[in-house]
């Protein structure tokens, strides 16, 4: 039995993280408030892994497992550990690696402590730098190349996990050439754009973060039920479509409000630190 009643999971970009990547202090106040009162009841389900939303985990003190990648991996924040995850096995995702270098597809991969990638890549390019800050952080987590044929040796030889894999491409012709290789319905998928670079992320098919809700829920002895849940994004409508309580900040998508069970303040107003405050009674 678990030693928790009830449980706060909140996702970061937009819901808890402004546009800048920044905790306002209201909500880390409010939040670290909530977890002080609640036996640290608060955890994370994010679409990032875990080098670029560790600094934030650390600022509020989360020592709970949070979910990263969009659901695909569980980790125990306090020492780095993977707990439970659906990532692809190595044998399937180098095959599908091998067919993009033979079409000459450009692609990242990134784990949740490591990213291999071309010196050109938007994570090399934008994303560190502009988006994350990461100039301070270990260097050891990028690895650059300047041909696939190098990237694809260094990702079999030294790429410790496989979780996904990313594609850029410029126009719908590309997208089709992509989607014609990989169809979108033997993977889960998130499509989205970075710094004008459109971008599909192929997990194994089954990830979105309502089964990793699922993992968490399995290994602290709860239920998805047990869980108080906020987001704003298309990647959470997964969440809301399944769960029970779940609340989607003002600033979200409005497909997300309209199937949330409570719409509440914007990520600029401290909208989960303070519907966290009101839930305590439950906890």
């Amino acid at each position: 039995m678990s030693s928790y009643k009830k449980l706060a999971v909140s996702d970061m970009d937009g819901t808890i993280i402004t546009k800048d990547n920044v905790l306002i202090e209201e909500t880390k106040k409010s939040i670290k408030n909530f977890m002080q009162q609640t036996n640290n009841a608060f955890s994370i389900v994010t679409g990032r892994q875990f080098f670029v939303a560790e600094r934030h985990i650390k600022d509020l003190n989360i020592t709970l497992p949070i979910l990263t990648a969009n659901g695909s991996t569980l980790i125990d924040p306090t020492n780095k550990k993977i707990l439970k995850a659906k990532h692809f096995e190595k044998e399937e995702f180098l095959n599908n690696l091998a067919i993009l270098v033979k079409n000459q597809i450009k692609f990242s991969v990134v784990n949740d402590f490591q990213v291999f990638g071309l010196k050109s890549t938007v994570w090399n390019k934008h994303f560190r730098r502009d988006k994350f800050t990461l100039d301070s952080f270990d260097e050891s987590i990028f690895n650059l190349y300047d041909t696939l044929e190098e990237l694809f040796e260094a990702v079999k030889s030294d790429c410790k996990y496989f979780g996904s894999f990313f594609i850029e491409y410029n126009d719908e012709s590309e997208f089709q050439k992509i989607i014609n290789l990989f169809p979108l319905e033997k993977f889960s998928t998130l499509i989205y754009c970075y710094f004008h670079h459109n971008t599909i992320e192929y997990f194994k098919k089954g990830v979105n973060k309502y089964t990793g809700l699922e993992m968490l829920a399995d290994y602290l002895n709860m239920k998805v039920d047990d869980f108080f849940i906020f987001g704003d994004q298309t990647n959470d409508i997964v969440m809301f479509e399944n769960a029970k309580n779940t609340y989607a900040v003002k600033n979200a998508v409005p497909q997300l409000k309209l199937i949330a069970k409570e719409v509440i303040g914007s990520v600029e107003n401290d909208g989960v630190g303070k519907k966290a405050q009101e839930l305590i009674k439950y906890f």
